[in-house]
């Protein structure tokens, strides 16, 4: 039962994503569409012809919409709440899959999905949004949930916490040799 409403589940999220995506690639040629050249700043000049291709935008969208498909995706496996409101609800600390290698891989998918929309507006006032709502998804969102999973969980939350860094990357895996 759990197995098929996973797939079920999934194969919804893949066809949401994929009307998404189309959703989102006309609405990008609506707006170069009715774009005119005296409408760009310098600054946003310089951002449109830069050397990124659509391609990898699209693809560091997609890579977005993955990662936070796939996190929820473990959350329901592991029957815990996905709500980022209540915390406190949660029935699990999951630190399996990408929780390994990111504390909040819901949070950091849209920040990637965010970050690539942004380049291909090519406005460079929406790429410092990205950077503002990250740095408030830290204070008014995360900030807190980490108090709350920290009540919850107790050691086990400040073990993660110590092997796992907030956005990517493993704590305390040294590059140094040991002396001989």
């Amino acid at each position: 039962m759990g197995r098929a409403l996973g797939t079920a589940t999934a194969s919804r999220l893949s066809a949401l994503a994929g009307e998404l995506r189309v959703s989102i690639g006309k609405l990008v040629r609506r707006v170069r569409e009715q774009a005119h050249p005296g409408d760009f700043t310098s600054a946003q000049k310089s951002v449109l012809h830069r050397p990124v291709s659509y391609t990898h935008l699209w693809i560091l969208i997609a890579l977005g919409l993955a990662l936070d498909l796939h996190s929820i995706l473990i959350f329901i496996r592991t029957r815990t709440t996905v709500n980022p409101l209540r915390p406190g609800n949660a029935t699990q600390l999951v630190v399996s899959g990408v929780y390994r290698i990111s504390r909040n891989p819901m949070y950091l998918g849209m920040v990637l999905s965010l970050s690539g929309w942004a380049w291909l507006l090519g406005s460079p006032l929406c790429l410092l949004m990205v950077l503002l709502f990250a740095r408030v998804l830290v204070i008014v969102q995360i900030t807190p949930e980490e108090i709350a999973l920290r009540d919850l969980f107790g050691t086990s939350y400040g073990d993660y916490c110590k092997q796992v860094n907030r956005w990517i990357g493993r704590k305390g895996r040294s590059t140094k040799r040991p002396p001989e």
